[in-house]
């Protein structure tokens, strides 16, 4: 009886260990099938597939992980918007192919000092106009860390949506908004807090202010 015991506690073990070890990576051919499926780059796929720290998956671009995440699901009052704070989390990419980093430097000057491997914060968010007016607003100005450094969003965005294309909010509408910055690779890792500061919101008719700049901290731990 003993013997059984063991041997089933053993075998758990193994399958525990098994499921932990398929976690924690996954693999390049379950990024691709995603990204072929959702019309996505491989980079994109493995990001919305990476849901706890450590994990990491293969893609075309460079080995991707997941260092630290934070939910957050906090609103921040841009009269007359609502900003959402959906999540941040940061990614470090290694391996990187000298195409990635090309493209990469269309949309951020940080890319400049990428050799091999960098680090970034990616920050969802959803923002609804609670008015039927037209209002303008240029979104998330920059981050700061507790590092102390700033990252603008203006040249720095490596995140493309639809939302950037900073068109009036028309009425009662919501957009969703995803964006990544590019940090300094020497103090990247440490980082435990990081600041948003958001435009203030703006009359679509007169541009005047409406709200003025806004900030939020928020930390990983």
């Amino acid at each position: 009886m003993k013997k059984k015991l063991v041997t089933s506690l053993a075998l758990a073990t193994c399958l525990f260990l098994a499921a932990c070890g398929n976690d924690a990576e996954i693999s390049s051919a379950e990024v691709e099938k995603k990204a072929d499926e959702l019309n996505m780059t491989t980079t994109e796929a493995a990001r919305s597939e990476l849901t706890k720290a450590g994990q990491k998956a293969e893609t075309k671009d460079g080995m991707l992980e997941l260092l630290k995440m934070k939910a957050i699901n906090k609103t921040i009052d841009v009269s007359p918007l609502a900003v959402t704070i959906k999540d941040m989390r940061l990614f470090k990419m290694t391996n990187v192919t000298q195409e990635h980093i090309d493209i990469l430097k269309i949309a951020s000057q940080a890319a400049n000092d990428i050799k091999d491997e960098y680090v970034y914060v990616q920050i969802r968010y959803e923002v609804e106009n609670k008015e039927d007016k037209n209002i303008v607003w240029e979104g998330l100005k920059h981050v700061v860390t507790d590092k102390g450094q700033q990252v603008d969003r203006l040249g720095n965005d490596i995140i493309y949506t639809e939302a950037d294309s900073l068109a009036p909010f028309a009425g009662k509408v919501t957009k969703e908004f995803d964006d990544g910055f590019i940090f300094k690779l020497e103090e990247a890792e440490d980082i435990s807090k990081i600041k948003f500061v958001f435009a203030p919101s703006m009359d679509g008719e007169t541009y005047e202010d409406i709200t003025p700049i806004q900030e939020a901290e928020y930390s990983f731990e």
